[in-house]
């Protein structure tokens, strides 16, 4: 497998950046703050995308720390070949990752490919991204770090059911969580705080104990105070007896003249109401009838108004004959007036004043021959002179007849123009003239309409006046019927009238009803009482009220004493009774609390064996490539570092240790040097052994920073070494660490 190319469109400080792969090294060597390490991390983020850390700080965020300096598009592409297969990455990000997109396509169909999932670094690696970072990709000063689940997982060749080992790291970290929890060492282990509650309830239980010892004595006394008390209400109950019996004889007492008042309130109300039917004229009439009568007056009344409204006044009542009058009269048909005919005689055309006029000339031209011959008679001119003159005489005659024939042809058409408007201006005035006629006779017709409305109008309210006064008239007679039945008399005002009857009648009925009220307390309260039939005497009275009274509170006392005591023992009983419960409760949470402990520790001994044969399984894989791992490791070593007396060994979590001093110790102590030194090779033998036959790429962000120049010397040529066998993306900031090739 290798890269092919690469486009940046914005990540971290990169932007509109490309590049090209070459096969073996590819070096990358700019200037500190370049984006070498951006460049590095855009390589590993387009095949595992971002982490979803949630870190607190927003820096440690790998989405946060990337985010585009300068805006745009946030990601880019990446072009890769596997196998005798090509493909192109497209990722996008957003801020967070629902938002981010994944696309892929095959470089030689230029089509989209279904052959991995977003999740691509993942499917061809057979790593996370936490595991990538660890093996294929050495970050600086992180070359050290090369354990995790997944790479045991893919050296075990365990891949495909790697959910054991990829969880190894987090079922023991549960299981040791849940040990914690539970311990029976630990203080905040729940096995060592129940230890100490059942200690607890153990106590309280041996506490509560001496409540069953008071109980006995304190439920004795309760039952002597209770049979006390029994005999004290008996003997206040016989005296209370006693009492009511003095009471009811002298409540007997009290109500026999209780009910002598309710017989004289009686009889007063009757004679009340006896005298006021006497101060009715005839017959008491009913609510109904004097309801009746009100209605029959409202009628009347209303008649009275619509004989008002009715009558015509003064103005309406000359209108109403008047139009009456012209109703009686025919109807008058308008004639239409004759008017000019369209055809009357127009002047006919001149002619005759043509005529006339040529004949004039005529004769005025031959009186010229005429007094031409005369003159030549008299003048005595030749004849050739006269002839001439008599020629020029004739033209000019013929001249002047030709402009007046001109003159009389221009005449006769302007009269003829003259004439013809004459006409039109005749017949536009008939037409006007007979649409005034027709105006005219609308207007006539339509006050006709209007006086015959008005006068049927006015005949209505005629007739309405008529059948209100027939009304009045007749509602006044029904009225004096009626009132005269309660005698009555019909005044101006019967209203008047009936109000003072309405009012008698008002009185009439508060009377009534204060003497049935009187009545039915008097038939109740005998009713009530019916034992007042019989008398009494003093005789049935043996102690006085107020001894009696006195007696039955002395006994309260004795009582209200007594209680107390029982509320006393009451009190005391239920506090023991409560303590006896508690007591129970407490048995009852300690079964449950040895229960509950019981279980737990067999649970806490299961996971102890648990996490054992986890880690004796773990060990048991890891073993298996051990070997080749050391082999590895000691090649890669050997050619960076000529000295074979430094003895390491790699231990079954694939740690190496280094033997210092007689004693094998951790690399982390070792200086900065070393420590590259040692990561670098155990990466180059982690990829080696992870990847037997496809090999991966690599990606190497300055490892060699602290080595020294011996070690420098020696590095460079492994990386011409290394990259013959696995595409190398280096990255460098200094020409101190660049190879010669």
């Amino acid at each position: 497998m290798r890269l092919l190319a690469c486009k940046i469109e914005n990540f971290g400080k990169i932007s509109d950046f490309t590049y090209d792969f070459s096969e073996g090294l590819n070096v990358i060597n700019e200037e500190n703050g370049w984006g070498k390490s951006t460049f590095a991390a855009f390589l590993k983020v387009m095949f595992y995308g971002f982490e979803s850390k949630k870190e607190k700080e927003a820096l440690d965020k790998e989405r946060a720390l990337f985010q585009p300096w300068q805006g745009g598009v946030y990601g880019g592409e990446l072009d890769f070949s596997i196998g005798e297969k090509r493909y192109r990455i497209l990722r996008s990000f957003g801020k967070t990752p629902k938002t981010d997109q994944f696309q892929l396509f095959d470089l030689d169909t230029n089509l989209e490919s279904k052959d991995y999932s977003e999740k691509i670094g993942e499917e061809i690696f057979d790593l996370d991204g936490a595991s990538f970072k660890r093996s294929i990709c050495m970050m600086q000063n992180e070359v050290l770090q090369v354990s995790s689940d997944g790479i045991h997982a893919k050296l075990g060749n365990l891949v495909e059911a790697a959910g054991d080992m990829n969880h190894f790291e987090m079922a023991m970290a549960n299981l040791k969580d849940s040990m914690n929890k539970m311990s029976p060492d630990r203080i905040t282990g729940s096995i060592k705080k129940r230890k100490g509650e059942i200690g607890r309830l153990m106590e309280e239980i041996k506490e509560l104990e001496s409540a069953a010892n008071g109980f006995e004595a304190y439920h004795q006394k309760l039952i002597q105070q209770e049979h006390k008390r029994k005999e004290l209400k008996a003997k206040r109950s016989s005296l209370q007896g006693e009492l009511e019996k003095v009471i009811a004889f002298e409540r007997r007492v009290a109500e026999k003249d209780t009910l002598s008042a309710f017989k004289a309130q009686e009889e007063q109300r009757k004679l009340e109401l006896n005298e006021l039917s006497k101060s009715f004229p005839g017959e008491i009439p009913s609510q109904e009838v004097l309801q009746q009568l009100l209605e029959q007056i409202q009628q009347l009344e209303q008649w009275k108004l619509q004989l008002t409204a009715q009558c015509l006044s003064d103005e309406e009542q000359k209108a109403y004959e008047r139009l009456k009058e012209l109703g009686e009269q025919s109807s008058t048909i308008i004639p239409e007036q004759e008017g000019a005919s369209p055809n009357e005689e127009i002047p006919e055309e001149p002619e005759f004043q043509e005529k006339a006029g040529v004949l004039r000339l005529v004769s005025v031209v031959a009186g010229l021959v005429v007094v031409l011959l005369s003159s030549v008679a008299f003048l005595k001119l030749s004849l050739p002179t006269a002839i001439g003159v008599a020629l020029l005489l004739v033209v000019v005659a013929l001249v002047a007849v030709l402009l007046l024939r001109k003159h009389f042809e221009n005449r006769k058409r302007m009269l003829l123009e003259e004439t013809e408007r004459i006409r039109r201006l005749r017949m536009e005035e008939q037409r006007l003239e007979q649409e005034k006629r027709l105006q005219e006779a609308r207007i006539l017709e339509l006050q006709r309409q209007l006086d015959r409305q008005n006068l049927s109008q006015l005949e209505q309210k005629v007739r309405n006046y008529h059948l209100a006064e027939e009304m009045v008239s007749n509602q006044r007679q029904l009225l004096e019927g009626g009132l005269a039945i309660y005698g009555v008399s019909m005044t101006e005002n019967p209203r008047e009238e009936l109000g003072r009857l309405q009012s008698l009648r008002n009185r009439y009925d508060t009377a009534l009803s204060m003497y049935h009220t009187a009545k039915g307390q008097r038939e109740q309260y005998f009713v009530e009482h019916p034992y007042l039939e019989r008398e009494y005497s003093e005789e049935e009275k043996t102690f006085s009220a107020e001894e009696l009274t006195e007696k039955i509170r002395q006994l309260d006392v004795e009582i209200e004493e007594v209680s107390d005591s029982l509320e006393s023992y009451r009190r005391q009983l239920e506090d023991l009774q409560e303590q006896l419960d508690q007591k129970d409760l407490r048995m009852q949470e300690l079964e449950e609390a040895k229960l509950l402990q019981k279980e737990e520790m067999e649970k806490y001994h299961i996971m102890e064996l648990t996490a054992t044969y986890l880690q004796e399984a773990r060990e048991q894989v890891i073993a298996k490539y051990m070997e080749p791992i050391s082999k590895g490791f000691r090649r890669y070593y050997e050619s960076l570092v000529e000295d074979e007396k430094s003895q390491w060994i790699v231990d079954a979590n694939m740690e190496l240790k280094v033997k210092e001093q007689g004693q094998y110790r951790d690399p982390r102590w070792l200086s900065e040097g070393w420590q590259d030194v040692i990561g670098f090779c155990m990466r180059l033998a982690l990829v080696q052994a992870m990847y037997p036959n496809e090999k991966p790429f690599l990606i190497l962000d300055d490892p060699f920073v602290n080595l020294d120049q011996e070690k420098m010397k020696h590095a460079m040529e492994l990386l011409k070494d290394v990259a013959i066998d696995y595409q190398t993306i280096y990255f460098s900031c200094h020409d101190s660490r660049i190879p010669n090739c």
